[in-house]
């Protein structure tokens, strides 16, 4: 008996030494976790930093590219306007220079400069007034359908056969008729409405027309007036190849 109960003993103890063992092997695995998770975050904030670093060294070289190219372009610039710098002359002595001055070739080129600039304004002018009007007609056109397609009453002659095949003598004569006039007269309103927006409709198709005949010869009259300057420019500056930005510079400094 004395045998049996300390072989129990020993069992529940063995039992609950075994359980200790247990929670404690579980505890280390929640530090090593613990740990690992800490060096994770670690290593995610040393990238950061490292990723922050390296896109604000590629800014500063992205500006100072940028610094060098604008400041290339402005020496390429002066470079292209060589002679045109007599464009800096007082513009008032332009009309007592002599004709076959330098001087004098830029006042003729700045009346070029000026109406080719008017003519780009005019063409920028009918562009707008085509899409505009282009988007009026649409708006009117999409109304007109909608009209159209929400209909779903009958036609007048379907209304009219019914109307014409009434029986006066029938009990429900009057019924039936005042049931057809509300339905014709329903129809005839459709029909206005139709008519009218139709009507709307077709002038915006005739403002579409102008403006675009407009917008044509507003581009013919923009493309002369280029051509003429680009060839005051070639012939009598000798200056055919202008950058973009040489002859905005030549512009600005002409005031236009």
């Amino acid at each position: 008996m004395m045998r049996l109960l300390i072989s129990t003993l020993m069992a529940v103890s063995l039992l609950v030494s075994g359980g200790a063992m247990a929670k404690s092997k579980a505890s280390d695995v929640d530090i090593a976790s613990s740990n690992s998770d800490a060096k994770a975050n670690k290593a995610d904030k040393k990238r950061e930093k490292a990723e922050k670093k390296e896109r604000k060294e590629a800014d500063k070289k992205q500006k100072k590219s940028d610094k060098k190219l604008a400041k290339e372009a402005k020496k390429l610039t002066q470079r292209e306007l060589k002679s045109l710098n007599a464009a800096k002359a007082n513009i008032a002595a332009f009309a007592n220079s002599n004709s076959n001055s330098k001087t004098a070739a830029i006042a003729v080129y700045k009346e070029a400069a000026l109406k080719t600039i008017t003519a780009s304004n005019q063409y920028n002018t009918a562009s707008f007034n085509l899409e505009s009007s282009l988007n009026v007609w649409q708006e009117t056109k999409e109304q007109l359908d909608s009209l159209a397609t929400n209909y779903t009453g009958r036609l007048a002659d379907d209304i009219q056969a019914d109307l014409d095949a009434l029986d006066p003598n029938s009990e429900s004569y009057q019924a039936d008729l005042a049931s057809l006039n509300e339905e014709k007269t329903t129809y005839n309103s459709f029909v206005i409405s139709y008519n009218t927006l139709a009507g709307i409709v077709n002038e915006h198709v005739a403002t579409v027309e102008d403006n675009g005949v407009s917008l044509n010869t507003a581009e013919q009259q923009y493309e002369e007036a280029l051509a003429i300057e680009q060839a005051i420019l070639s012939e009598e500056l000798n200056s055919p190849n202008l950058s973009v930005e040489a002859l905005a510079e030549l512009r600005s400094i002409l005031g236009l």
